[in-house]
């Protein structure tokens, strides 16, 4: 395989009729094995590619989680809304130093810029969905359009259309605030192709989870108005309050057709069900994320 062996294989190259010139990004042994070896090279070459870029793949998630959770410290559940390793991965300052050809692993000045980058990286990330969502408010909802922040309004509501599509129930659930938007389970669930994206899928394989994705996160209209009804019946203004304050709100709500009907029964003391505002929304609802 040294330099001084190259003219016997150019000597037996020779001998094949109609056999190419050696490529000059070729030696001339991975000429011969490419030209005469009976294996798949493009399989080779991917597996090759996959197995260099999860070995990155796991540099990267420990940087991650050290980042995330210094040693001794316990996990957070705060953690589900943060981006994980494979959106890192995914991120084009990232894949830059992750998929470059060739190096077999990330330097000490790769590493260095990954650690140097991860808050601004993070809060990139946060405000690149918060921002599509809050244009998706503006767009369902013209009146919230000129709120400063209307994610934080208690008349926005958010309802994953892939659990209403698998389970019926998931219908009569109470809207998701956006603070459960991004850790939501559903925002993983779509799986990109191999053939678009072959780094990308490597990703995925290597995470066995999708990169996050809000395509089901959609504005539920029909508990959106009911929120709507709400806030006027307590007095409240939908542009400025908050779900904060209205889980701090202490009055309580009659269904005022079924107060008339009993009402007028022989017992009018007949009891009434008083509903909280969450109740209030949809009295058989499942609880709020």
């Amino acid at each position: 395989m040294s330099r001084t062996s190259a003219p016997f294989w150019k000597s037996a190259r020779r001998n094949v009729d109609d056999l190419p010139e050696c490529p000059s990004s070729l030696s001339e042994p991975a000429y011969a094995n490419l030209m005469f070896f009976p294996h798949c090279h493009d399989c080779r070459i991917r597996a090759e590619r996959r197995a260099a870029l999860y070995s990155r793949f796991d540099q990267l998630s420990v940087f991650i989680e050290d980042y995330y959770r210094p040693r001794g410290t316990l996990g957070d559940t705060s953690w589900d809304a943060l981006p994980v390793a494979a959106d890192f991965a995914l991120m084009p300052q990232y894949r830059t130093i992750l998929d470059a050809p060739n190096a077999p692993n990330p330097t000490w000045d790769s590493v260095e810029a990954i650690n140097a980058g991860l808050s601004e990286a993070i809060v990139d990330w946060t405000d690149a969905r918060k921002q599509a969502q809050a244009d998706a408010v503006g767009e369902a909802l013209p009146e919230l359009a000129d709120v400063q922040d209307p994610l934080t309004l208690a008349a926005v509501g958010f309802t994953c259309t892939r659990c209403s599509s698998r389970d019926a129930r998931n219908m009569a659930r109470i809207p998701m605030r956006f603070s459960a938007v991004l850790g939501h389970v559903c925002t993983r669930a779509a799986l990109p192709l191999e053939d678009e994206d072959f780094y990308a899928a490597a990703v995925t394989d290597w995470a066995n989870v999708a990169p996050h994705s809000l395509e089901h996160i959609v504005i539920d209209h029909t508990t959106t108005q009911q929120l709507h009804a709400i806030l006027e019946a307590l007095h409240l203004d939908p542009l400025t309050v908050m779900y904060e304050d209205l889980d701090h709100c202490l009055d309580r709500l009659l269904c005022v057709r079924c107060f008339n009907r009993r009402s007028g029964q022989d017992r009018p003391t007949f009891p009434v069900k008083a509903f909280d505002w969450v109740r209030a929304v949809r009295p058989h609802a499942l609880p709020l994320p």
